[in-house]
C-alpha cells in the first residue's frame, strides 16, 4: 500500500477518534430520527428505521417488520443485536469490530482499497447550502443537511452513523471498509450539521445504483419511545445470548440444524 493511501487511512482513523472525544465532552441529548430508505425511483421505502438517542445510548429499531433492534452503547464499548423472532441476542465489543476492520483492510488488494478511499480534491462542502459531497472511484455520497442548536446531537448521530456503517460493512457477505461513509459522517459533524437526506451512488459494471435515505429528526422522545427503551431493557435480560454464527444463521439453515439434532 502506498504512503499516500496509508496517510488517508490514518486520517480517517484520527478524525473518528476526534469525533468520539468531542462526543464524550458534550452532554447526551435525547432525540429521535426516523429514516426511510428508497432504491432507484421507487416511491415506497424499502427500509424504515427509528433511532432513539437517550442517555448516551442509541437504539435502532426496524419499523417495518419490527423484528430486529440494534443497541449501540459507546460508554460500554459494545453493540448488541436483538432478534425478536427468535428471542436471541448477540453482543459485539467495539474493539472486536475495529479488529475485524483491520483484518478486512489487510485482505483486500490495494487496487480495490484505492477505489474505496474518497478523493480529497472531490470532497465538496458548501456551508451556506448545508450540503456535503464525498466522491470515491467506486461510489459517492451527497448529503443535504440541517444545523441543530444542540451540538451534542451532531456528535451522537455521527458516532451512531460510524458504528452502523462498520457493522453493516464488516458483518455482511462481502465485507468492505466503509471509508466513504465514514468520511461523510466526519465532514457532516465537523460542520455542525445533521443529515436530512443522503444519496449514495454506487458505480458497478458501467451502471449507477442509487439509494436515498430521508431523515426526519425530532427533538423530543414520546411516551411510546420511552416504552420502547424499557422493553429493550427487558429483552437484554430475557433473550438468550448466542454467538455470531448462531445469530447470523439463516432461518432455513437453523431449521435444518435443529431437525438434524432431533434425529
Amino acid at each position: 500500500m502506498s504512503t499516500a493511501w496509508m496517510s488517508q487511512l490514518f486520517f480517517l482513523g484520527f478524525i473518528g477518534l476526534l469525533a468520539s472525544i468531542l462526543s464524550a465532552q458534550e452532554p447526551p441529548v435525547a432525540f429521535r430520527v426516523e429514516t426511510d430508505i428508497y432504491f432507484e425511483d421507487n416511491k415506497q421505502p424499502v427500509m424504515q428505521t427509528l433511532t432513539l438517542f437517550h442517555e448516551g445510548v442509541f437504539y435502532d429499531f426496524d419499523r417495518v417488520g419490527q423484528k430486529s433492534i440494534t443497541v449501540i452503547d459507546p460508554g460500554g464499548r459494545r453493540i448488541i443485536l436483538l432478534d425478536r423472532d427468535r428471542s436471541v441476542q448477540l453482543r459485539i465489543g467495539m474493539d472486536e469490530i475495529l479488529s475485524v476492520e483491520t483484518q478486512v483492510q489487510q485482505q483486500i488488494p490495494p487496487s480495490e482499497i484505492q477505489r474505496l478511499i474518497p478523493k480529497p480534491e472531490a470532497t465538496k462542502v458548501i456551508p451556506a447550502a448545508m450540503t456535503v459531497a464525498i466522491v470515491a472511484e467506486s461510489l459517492e455520497y451527497h448529503a443535504k443537511c440541517l444545523k441543530p442548536t444542540q451540538l451534542g446531537s451532531v456528535y451522537q448521530y455521527s458516532e451512531f452513523a460510524d458504528w452502523s456503517a462498520r457493522l453493516n460493512a464488516f458483518y455482511s457477505d462481502r465485507p468492505l471498509p466503509p471509508f466513504a461513509r465514514l468520511t461523510l459522517n466526519r465532514e457532516v459533524a465537523k460542520n455542525g450539521f445533521l443529515p436530512s437526506e443522503i444519496q449514495r451512488i454506487t458505480h458497478s459494471r458501467g451502471r449507477d445504483n442509487i439509494a436515498t435515505s430521508k431523515l426526519l429528526t425530532n427533538w423530543a422522545l414520546s411516551s411510546d419511545d420511552f416504552t420502547r427503551i424499557e422493553k429493550v431493557g427487558a429483552m437484554l435480560v430475557e433473550f438468550e445470548l448466542v454467538d455470531a454464527k448462531s445469530f447470523f444463521q439463516k432461518p432455513e439453515t437453523a431449521a435444518a440444524s435443529a431437525t438434524t439434532k432431533r434425529r
